[in-house]
């Protein structure tokens, strides 16, 4: 897909299967000033490193409930003996 920019504006030039496939169509979609893409590229950022901390707050949270059960396995397992 090339894209190129015009008085503030992208246009991608792009074919699709459900077109015949030499058929191609011109599309001008409107673009921020960069003062905004700054701002939105922080937010996404932002957003990427809160779900990043999830995620790693869900894999200790898992391995931690996985660590839990083996241990009451362990004493299910165990109960009535003298270990």
């Amino acid at each position: 897909m090339k894209t190129y920019r015009q008085a503030g504006m992208v246009q991608y030039w792009n074919s699709s299967k459900d077109r015949a496939p030499c058929r191609i169509t011109k599309t001008a979609m409107p673009i921020p000033p960069e003062a905004e893409q700054a701002r939105i590229a922080a937010e996404i950022e932002r957003r990427l490193s809160v779900a990043e901390g999830i995620d790693t707050k869900m894999k200790a949270d898992m391995n931690r409930a996985a660590r839990l059960r083996r241990a009451v396995l362990q004493k299910a397992l165990c109960f009535g003996s003298d270990k």
